[in-house]
This record gives structure tokens, sequence and C-alpha cells, in this order.
């Protein structure tokens, strides 16, 4: 992803997973000056991640896994190096990485023409250009602002209009969160019903209602 980008979560949502909060984002902020009063950049959040791992998952091994195999009781596990371990249980965790989004449209076109924002580190390369940034979410919203900050001359095309997060929103956010509780609390039908809902209000694209994000994009659309 591009340098400069920021996660479009809020503070409190961007915690990783410590049950006495001695690995939290908060300790990690104090002990680094990171400011948590904005949105968390991109870069910090890796740097977050990669100390977590350091503190709460020493003997880490980074041996890539070639084949899962089901046993009679568990799973074997074969990695990189040829050795073979068995595991009670598996988690797959793939990320995101190859599943950006390109429409067929596009398909045909080089890739010094279209191209999707997880390609690029450096945006400075469109310097002087005219870019057409395709969608609404935060990747498009950040793209756009940093494309027009390294010198290009950027426009954003989108099939209606940006759904900002935060205090800009219609209170769809806090709504969605509060339907996540009443999910465990309904039937198989209700908790359909339900998940259908949100999927609707979180899954489409969105971006941070922040001071900071909306001032860059409306100064590189304007």
């Amino acid at each position: 992803m591009p340098n400069g980008m920021m996660l479009r979560s809020p503070w409190r949502a961007t915690h990783l997973s410590s049950p006495d909060d001695s690995h939290s984002l908060d300790v990690y902020a104090a002990a680094h000056e990171v400011d948590d009063t904005k949105l968390l950049p991109l870069r910090d959040f890796i740097a977050y991640g990669e100390w977590f791992q350091r503190h709460a998952v020493p003997q880490l091994d980074s041996r890539a896994v070639t084949l899962i195999e089901t046993t009679s009781d568990g799973f074997s596990v074969t990695l990189a190096d040829g050795e073979i371990v068995t595991a009670d249980r598996v988690v797959v965790a793939t990320g995101l990485r190859n599943q950006e989004y390109r429409p067929d449209v596009f398909a045909e076109l080089p890739a010094t023409l279209v191209s999707h924002s997880c390609a690029h580190d450096d945006l400075g390369i469109f310097r002087g250009k005219h870019v057409a940034v395709i969608g609404r979410g935060q990747s498009a919203c950040e793209s756009t602002a940093l494309l027009a900050e390294y010198g290009a001359q950027t426009e954003i095309i989108s099939r209606g209009d940006i759904h900002w997060l935060g205090h800009l929103t219609d209170g769809s956010a806090p709504q969605a969160a509060a339907m996540v509780v009443a999910r465990s609390a309904c039937g198989a039908v209700g908790r359909r019903t339900v998940s259908a809902e949100l999927a609707r209000r979180i899954s489409r694209p969105c971006a941070a209602a922040t001071g900071e994000i909306t001032r860059r994009v409306h100064a590189a659309l304007s």
C-alpha cells in the first residue's frame, strides 16, 4: 500500500487481542510516542503488529506451510523444508493479499495505465499526471489525497457518494456495533436477518470522517 496511508478504524477498534492489556495499542503507543488522537498510519500499525509478535509470541516459526491434510485425530501440516507437524486444530489466516478487485473492463489494459493501489509504495511516480481513482472507500480517498500531495491531478469516479465513518455519518457505525451484540441473542432466522443488515452497513465502501482525511480529499478534488 502507498506510504502515508492510515487505518480507517478508530483507535479503540485497532487493538490486537491482549486479555490483560499488556500488549494493547495504548501500551505500544506510550512506549513509542505514537499520537493516539489521530488515525493510526499504516506503517505504525505494521510496527505495532511486529512489536506484538515479538513480545507475545517470540517463538514464532516463520516457515511457510505448503500442505494441510486431515488425519484420524486432527491435522498433518507440511512445512516448506519438508518437516511435518501434527495439530488438533488449524487456524487459516491468509490476510487480504491477492484479494484486490480489478474490474474485468480493465483486464486487457497494461499496468502502466491501470493499477491497483496495493501495487504501489510510492505514489510520487504519478507526479504531473492526470489520475482517475475508481472507488469511494478509505483506500480510494487516501490515494486521491496522497496523489494530489505528490503533484498529480486527481479525481474520484464512483457509483455513489462517499460514506464517511465517524462524526459525519448518519450513525450507522454505532448502530451496527449494537447490532453485533443483538445478533448473538437472536434465533437462527433472526441472526440471518441481522447478518444481512450488518453486511450492508459494514461491508460497503466507507472512509474515515476525520477532519484531516476530509480536508485532504476535498483539497485534492477542488
